[in-house]
C-alpha cells in the first residue's frame, strides 16, 4: 500500500512498490526526486508508518519471509520465516501508545489452522542524538539528509535480527480460513477487525499492549448488527416504496413529456398552418386588391360607355326628329305634285 508522509517542513516522503521492488521518493515543494530503492525482493502485504520520524516498512519478500525495515538501512530489523517453516500473510504496521505494532497471520504448514500474531516494540525509543545521514549501498540517491532534524534513533538495537518466539504475542488461534485484520487507530483506541470467513471479531489493543474486551466488542456489536440490520431492513422497506413512488411519478413525468412533446406538435403544425393561411390570405388580399382596381377601371369604362350610349341615342333621336320632318314634307310635296297632276 502506498503511502506519504510529512517528514519536515514542505516535504515529504512516498513509499510504495513496483513489480518486485521497494522505492521512495522524497516531495519537497513542486519538485520529486529520483526513486530510491530501498529493498529488490518484495512480493506483497506492503505496510508502512512513520515513528518517531522515521519511516518504517514491512513486507513479504519473494522467499515468504516476513520482513520489518526502516529506510535508513538495507538490513532487515526483524526477520520472520527465514527458515521457511511457516507461511506469513496480510501484515499490517502501526503506531500506538509510543509503539511500533508489528501485526500479522501465520500458518506453520503442518496445520490448516491460521494464527493472528502481533509484536509490539519492546521498548519506548528515546530521543536521542540525529540519525548520521547516510544512504545504504545500493541505494540510487535520496536526499536523507534533509531528515537532519529528526531527533529518534531508529528500532534497529530493540529489535532481534532474526525471529523471536518470545516477541511474538497471540490475539487468536486456530482460524479455519486466512483471516483478514483491519485497524482502526485512534490517539485513545486502537481496535482490531480480524474478518474470517463470515465471522467477525472485534478487539482491542490495550495501553499495555494487551488484548481486551474480546466477547463484550462482539457480543455488544453483534447485539448492535441485529439492531443495525432491522434497521435496515426497515429503510429497505422504506426505499423499495419511494422507489415504486418514484417509479409512479417518473411514469407520470414521461407520460407528461410525451404529451407535451405533442402539443409541441400539434403547436408546430398550427403554426404552420398558420403562416399558410397567412400567405393564402395576404395572396388573396394582393388578388383583391387587383380585382378592386380592375372593377374601377370598369366602372369608368362603363361611364364612358353609357355616356357614349346617351350621345349616340341623342343623335338618333334628333336624327329621327329630321328624318321625320323630312318625310313630311315628302308627303306634301307627293300630296301637291297628285293634285298638280289631276288638274
Amino acid at each position: 500500500m502506498d503511502q506519504i508522509f510529512q517528514t519536515g517542513v514542505n516535504q515529504k516522503h512516498i513509499i510504495y512498490s513496483i513489480d518486485e521492488h521497494i522505492m521512495a521518493r522524497r516531495i519537497q515543494a513542486d519538485a520529486v526526486s529520483r526513486p530510491s530503492y530501498l529493498a529488490n525482493d518484495f512480493s506483497h502485504s506492503l505496510s508502512s508508518t512513520i515513528y518517531n520520524n522515521i519511516i518504517y516498512y514491512s513486507y513479504i519478500s519473494t522467499e515468504g519471509v516476513l520482513n520489518l525495515r526502516h529506510i535508513y538501512s538495507s538490513t532487515p530489523l526483524f526477520r520472520l520465516g527465514a527458515d521457511a517453516s511457516c507461511r506469513y500473510e496480510d501484515v499490517f504496521i502501526t503506531t500506538f501508545n509510543n509503539h511500533l505494532i508489528l501485526f500479522y497471520c501465520i500458518n506453520d504448514l503442518t496445520s490448516p489452522t491460521w494464527d493472528v500474531m502481533y509484536i509490539p516494540s519492546p521498548e519506548t525509543v528515546n530521543p536521542a542524538e540525529p540519525v548520521s545521514n547516510h544512504n545504504p549501498a545500493g541505494h540510487s540517491e535520496l536526499a536523507f539528509e534533509h531528515y537532519s532534524s529528526v531527533t529518534s534513533k531508529p528500532l534497529s538495537t530493540h529489535y532481534p535480527t532474526e525471529s523471536d518466539e518470545s516477541f511474538s504475542k497471540h490475539i487468536m488461534k486456530g482460524l479455519t480460513h486466512l483471516p483478514h485484520i483491519s485497524i482502526f487507530n485512534t490517539e485513545a483506541h486502537l481496535i482490531l477487525s480480524i474478518q474470517c470467513a463470515d465471522e467477525k471479531h472485534l478487539l482491542e489493543l490495550s495501553s499495555d499492549m494487551s488484548i481486551i474486551s474480546h466477547d463484550g466488542i462482539n457480543d455488544n456489536m453483534e447485539q448492535q448488527s441485529k439492531r443495525h440490520l432491522e434497521k435496515i431492513n426497515e429503510l429497505q422497506g422504506d426505499i423499495d416504496s419511494l422507489q415504486n413512488a418514484s417509479s409512479l411519478m417518473m411514469n407520470k413525468i414521461s407520460s407528461l413529456l410525451e404529451e407535451n412533446e405533442q402539443l409541441k406538435n400539434d403547436h408546430s403544425d398550427l403554426k404552420e398552418r398558420n403562416s399558410s393561411c397567412t400567405h393564402m390570405l395576404s395572396e388573396k388580399e394582393e388578388e383583391i386588391q387587383k380585382l378592386s382596381a380592375s372593377l374601377n377601371e370598369t366602372k369608368k369604362a362603363l361611364t364612358i360607355r353609357e355616356a357614349q350610349i346617351e350621345s349616340a341615342a341623342k343623335q338618333y333621336n334628333e336624327l329621327m326628329e329630321v328624318a321625320s320632318r323630312y318625310r313630311d314634307e315628302a308627303a306634301k310635296w307627293r300630296m301637291k305634285l297628285a293634285v298638280r297632276n289631276q288638274s
